[in-house]
C-alpha cells in the first residue's frame, strides 16, 4: 500500500514538472527575436499623394535601437511589445483645377504583410493605423482626423504593429530573426464642394 502510494505522488510531481516544462518552452520561444524597425522609420517617413492615385511606402521592421518586437507579455530587456511609425503624408497637385487649400479626405491601408519574404505567417503581425490625432505610449488615441487640404500642413498617420504568439515552437522558429516588411497605401479623395 505505502509502495502505491509512493508512486502515485510520483507520478503527480512528474505531471506536474512536465507541465512546468510546456509553458516554460512556450515562453522561451521569444529567446530569440522577431526585429524591430529602424531607428530612421521611427522619426519618419514622408509621402506626397496626388488625388485619384495610390501611393505605396514600404516599411520594414527590423533590429535597432528600438528593440526586438515580441508579442505581449514577452518582453525583457531590450524587447518591445509594440512599434508605431510615423509617416507624414501631404497632398500636392502638378495640373490641377483645384485651389490651394481644397479640402480632401485621405485614407491609408496595410497590405502584403510579409515576415522573412514569405506571408505563410502574416497574421501574426497585427497592424493598426491613425491619420492625424495624438498618441500616448503605446495607445493610438482615435482623435485623428482623415481631413487634408491641397498644398497645405502635413498630415501625420500612425501605423502601430504588434505580434500574435505563435501557436507552435515550428511557427515560431519560421519567424524569429526575420525582418517584417508591409506596405502602407495612401489616397486622396477631393471633396466634391
Amino acid at each position: 500500500m505505502r509502495n502505491k502510494k509512493f508512486n502515485a505522488l510520483f507520478l503527480a510531481v512528474v505531471a506536474l514538472l512536465f507541465m512546468g516544462g510546456i509553458a516554460g518552452a512556450t515562453y522561451s520561444y521569444w529567446a530569440g527575436s522577431v526585429k524591430a524597425p529602424e531607428a530612421t522609420l521611427t522619426q519618419g517617413v514622408s509621402v506626397t499623394v496626388g488625388s485619384g492615385t495610390e501611393v505605396s511606402t514600404t516599411l520594414t521592421l527590423n533590429e535597432s535601437s528600438s528593440g526586438t518586437l515580441v508579442p505581449a507579455g514577452r518582453a525583457t530587456g531590450s524587447q518591445v511589445e509594440y512599434v508605431i511609425s510615423t509617416i507624414t503624408a501631404t497632398w500636392l497637385e502638378d495640373i490641377t483645377t483645384l485651389a490651394t487649400g481644397h479640402s480632401g479626405t485621405l485614407a491609408a491601408t496595410v497590405s502584403n504583410v510579409e515576415i522573412g519574404g514569405s506571408d505563410a505567417n502574416a497574421a501574426l503581425v497585427v497592424t493598426a493605423v491613425q491619420i492625424g490625432g495624438t498618441v500616448t505610449g503605446d495607445t493610438l488615441n482615435g482623435d485623428g482626423s482623415t481631413d487634408i487640404a491641397l498644398d497645405g500642413a502635413a498630415v501625420p498617420v500612425y501605423v502601430k504593429v504588434t505580434l500574435t504568439e505563435p501557436a507552435t515552437q515550428a511557427v515560431y522558429q519560421a519567424v524569429a530573426g526575420k525582418d517584417i516588411t508591409f506596405n502602407v497605401n495612401f489616397t486622396v479623395t477631393p471633396s466634391t464642394n
